[in-house]
């Protein structure tokens, strides 16, 4: 409920000069007010709709400041002067709120009560009042037209102390969160492109670091030989010898030796000389290894050279050995521990003839010769009745299994005695009265009996001469002839007869065999190096080292198997030859690109 505003009794009321309202437009619209239209305000100048310093905001509460930039104009109308106010005010026509706070007087004279029961100034009541008439309501969007009573702030400098509206906020707001979300956007962008790069350089490092690389070689002289598999059943003419006393067997004569007329091969030892027999094995051993220590010291002139011939024997059944253990094949390994002792034993056995000039050796030979002579005395002693070559390993075949029987054996009776033997044989140190304690092969000639499966006489006619391999062995047999070709079901039955390597395969009864049928050799390189062969023409390329890059060469192919081919230069040409380095596998490189080793 209003009240009216009460004067004080000794002053009377001062009257001003009304303000001049402005005149209004033709269209109802009214235009800016000047100057001239307001009245003076304490100060002297001109009273202004808009006064610059801070001014009260449209809505109650803190003024927030203007942020730099562009703004929405404003959406209220302009504020007139409300002259007709002021006039009922001074009236005493317009409604006061009681008030027992006594009116103070301003510089010009009026007096007005603030909001908190003291007056001030005409004009500074005026410019904390809020305008009476209604809001206008701008049109909202871009491309609306804006009223011509809205004033709008271009000027940032302008902006400072104008009123802000609740638009001018949202407005603000969202310029805001779009910069945020641009620049959000931006980083979130560098940081994908940098891990894409990153990535990228990764996953070329590693194609790069896991791909295939040059492989270089030289090119070699070297052999291909075409081969038949097949099982050789071993035949010999031998003869074997008994004891007339039960005991342990003391060999003495090595292995696989050639031994004369009437010599000493073995010692049966009864059972109460055990004691006498195990220290002369000890003594044995104790003269081995002191003739190995002295040839470390460089004593014994000779030795190095007995030792050498072993070591190259022995070096093929060593890399046979490896080859069946990457494969994980054990059959063989008895076989090849028999004969790598044959030839350790061959070597030892050629050591004694060397003098190292050693007291210490000296006496071990005495004490070995002092225990061999008191075991003779005790013992059953063997001696050599013919020549030949001797073994202390049996299988029970060597009375039946000769040279007459090759003529007469049947591809069934073959295969019986494949099934039946062992391979391999051993020897049995504990010797029974009247039973075979060792025998003797009479001449050195033996025979290899097999059965060739799908081949037929033409390709093993009578007399013809072939190469056979031993693998488990590492050895070749050279000069075997061709004694006997029948044709049988599912093969040829063949027998070959040869003089070569009859020691090495002296403890086997059978052994796998590789019959060579043809053998090129040349200049050999690996059949991966070859490019756009041809085995019908003969013709192929290869890429080899050509001063620094990656050249292409026509070469012929004279021979091939599936690991390696046998090449020779085209006519004309001396390229390849023992000098050149061929790249074994060209598809990681192409013709002219950098070679580098």
């Amino acid at each position: 409920m209003s009240q009216k505003r009460h004067e004080p009794e000794n002053r009377p009321p001062e009257e001003r000069p009304a303000a001049k309202k402005p005149p209004r437009s033709p269209k109802g619209k009214t235009p800016r007010p000047s100057l001239e239209q307001f009245p003076r305000n304490s100060s002297g100048g001109s009273q202004r709709p808009y006064q610059d310093g801070p001014q009260r905001p449209y809505q109650d509460g803190p003024q927030r400041p203007y942020q730099d930039g562009p703004r929405r104009p404003y959406q209220d109308g302009p504020r007139r002067p409300s002259s007709e106010g002021y006039q009922r005010a001074r009236a005493g026509n317009t409604p006061r709120r009681p008030s027992s706070v006594v009116p103070q007087s301003a510089s010009d004279g009026s007096l007005r009560h603030s909001a908190n029961g003291s007056q001030k100034p005409m004009h500074e009541h005026r410019q904390n009042s809020k305008p009476t008439s209604p809001k206008q309501t701008a049109p909202h969007g871009k491309n609306a037209a804006m009223p011509s009573n809205v004033q709008v702030i271009t000027n940032p400098n302008q902006s400072r102390g104008r009123k802000i509206s609740t638009l001018d906020r949202a407005e603000h707001i969202r310029a805001t969160q779009r910069k945020r979300t641009i620049a959000s956007a931006l980083f979130l962008s560098v940081i994908v492109i940098l891990i894409m790069v990153v990535t990228a350089a990764a996953i070329l490092y590693v194609t790069d670091y896991v791909a295939a690389k040059p492989n270089y070689s030289f090119v070699t002289n070297g052999t291909i030989e075409h081969s038949i598999g097949a099982t050789a059943l071993i035949i010999r003419d031998e003869q074997t010898f008994s004891s007339a006393a039960q005991g342990s067997l003391v060999a003495l004569a090595l292995e696989g030796s050639r031994v004369c007329k009437d010599q000493e091969l073995a010692m049966v030892i009864p059972g109460g000389l055990d004691s006498t027999s195990a220290s002369l094995r000890n003594i044995q051993q104790q003269i081995v290894n002191r003739q190995r220590e002295l040839m470390d010291l460089g004593k014994g002139s000779g030795a190095d050279t007995i030792c050498l011939e072993a070591d190259n024997e022995i070096l093929p059944i060593v890399n046979m050995i490896r080859t069946d253990s990457l494969s994980e094949s054990l059959s063989n390994l008895m076989s090849y521990s028999s004969s790598v002792q044959v030839l350790m034993d061959k070597r030892d056995s050629d050591l004694q003839s060397i003098d190292f000039q050693d007291e210490q050796l000296s006496a071990l030979i005495i004490s070995k010769n002092d225990l061999e002579s008191t075991l003779a005395a005790q013992a059953d002693t063997l001696h050599a009745v013919i020549p030949g070559i001797v073994s202390y390993k049996l299988d029970g075949f060597e009375n039946t299994l000769n040279s007459a029987f090759v003529a007469a054996i049947t591809p069934e009776q073959y295969a019986d005695y494949v099934q039946k033997s062992k391979g391999i044989l051993s020897n049995d140190l504990n010797i029974v009265k009247d039973e075979a304690a060792l025998r003797i092969c009479q001449n050195a000639e033996q025979y290899l009996v097999t059965l060739v499966a799908g081949c037929s006489v033409t390709d093993f006619p009578m007399d013809a001469i072939c190469n056979i391999r031993v693998p488990s062995e590492g050895i070749v047999i050279t000069d075997c002839k061709v004694i006997r070709s029948v044709q049988s079901i599912g093969g040829v039955f063949v027998a070959f007869q040869t003089t070569s390597q009859v020691e090495r395969l002296l403890d086997r009864r059978t052994a796998e065999i590789e019959i060579i049928q043809s053998s090129t050799p040349g200049l050999r390189v690996p059949a991966s190096s070859l490019i756009d062969v041809d085995y019908k023409t003969g013709f192929a390329d290869i890429l080899y080292n050509n001063s620094g890059s990656a050249g292409k060469l026509r070469v012929v192919v004279a021979d091939h198997d599936r690991e390696y081919a046998i090449i020779a230069p085209v006519e004309g040409f001396d390229v390849p030859n023992l000098s050149t380095i061929i790249i074994t596998n060209p598809n990681t490189i192409s013709e002219g690109d950098k070679v580098e080793q």
